[in-house]
């Protein structure tokens, strides 16, 4: 794949909505996967944040940044330098003391990778199918020639999630809403593609925040998505109408999640590595 793409996992979160559960999620054991070494070929327990991962290695994602807090490097250790997964990994952190928190932040600490590259980015605590989402959605994404490309998955839980309105001839994005109330569309975006272009407006919006903030805010990512519409950029989505996004970073849901998907014929047990 181009040199001028990168992958973004933002994993520098606090996990509250796992509490009191006290590991990382992203280290939590959900399935297998075969390991190959030496020649034989073994079946090992596979944990949450891979599926990520090699959803954007089998889109041909050579480079990585994972962005992670102070009391994460039992992440660097575990996925160490990406070779396992036969793309190259680099370790951004998040720091946990600043007064803007959210996903845009981890966007920001990994700013000088990530600039001026057409970025991939998926959730470190969700499981996707197709497992060939990154590798669709890039075709969308170039087909269109598009500042950001988002992959639209149908939901039983809008109001939890963040629902696309969106044109269904031309799959152009209307607005993106973060969890509403009350909403008639039953679906939720997860994974993105985006532009340098957008990198710099998340950079703009970040900047622009902390010159103003005077106490703890979150930056909401929906927010500069809706920005990026408002600006007339090029936003489109797919919906993978047979598709499936497993939520796992919901304590209340953890377990129930967890036994579906491994018992789900879809999650077969093949991996990349």
């Amino acid at each position: 794949m181009d040199d001028d793409i990168i992958g973004i996992i933002p994993s520098g979160g606090l996990g509250k909505r796992m509490k009191p559960f006290r590991a990382f999620k992203e280290l939590t054991t959900v399935g297998s996967r075969i390991y190959e070494s030496n020649g034989e070929m073994r079946e090992i327990p596979k944990v949450l944040g891979e599926y990520t991962i090699e959803n954007m290695v089998r889109a041909g994602v050579s480079n990585l940044v994972i962005v992670i807090n102070e009391n994460k490097s039992e992440l660097l250790r575990f996925y160490g330098n990406g070779s396992q997964y036969k793309t190259n990994i680099v370790y951004a952190c998040q720091d946990m003391d600043s007064d803007l928190y959210g996903m845009p932040v981890a966007f920001e600490e990994a700013y000088p990778w990530i600039r001026n590259k057409t970025v991939f980015m998926g959730m470190p605590d969700t499981i996707v199918l197709p497992f060939e989402c990154f590798e669709v959605l890039y075709d969308v994404h170039k087909e269109n020639k598009s500042d950001l490309t988002l992959g639209v998955f149908p939901t039983d839980n809008p109001q939890s999630l963040a629902p696309v309105e969106y044109d269904l001839k031309t799959k152009r994005v209307l607005k993106i809403y973060d969890k509403p109330k009350e909403i008639d569309i039953n679906n939720t975006w997860n994974i993105a593609i985006w532009s340098k272009r957008f990198t710099e407006l998340i950079h703009e919006y970040y900047c622009e925040e902390l010159s103003k903030v005077q106490d703890k805010k979150e930056i909401i990512l929906s927010d500069i998505f809706n920005l990026a519409i408002h600006r007339n950029f090029e936003v489109f989505c797919h919906f993978f109408a047979e598709g499936q996004c497993f939520d796992l970073g919901n304590i209340k849901e953890y377990n129930s999640t967890k036994l579906m998907v491994e018992n789900s014929s879809l999650l077969y047990r093949n991996s990349v590595v």
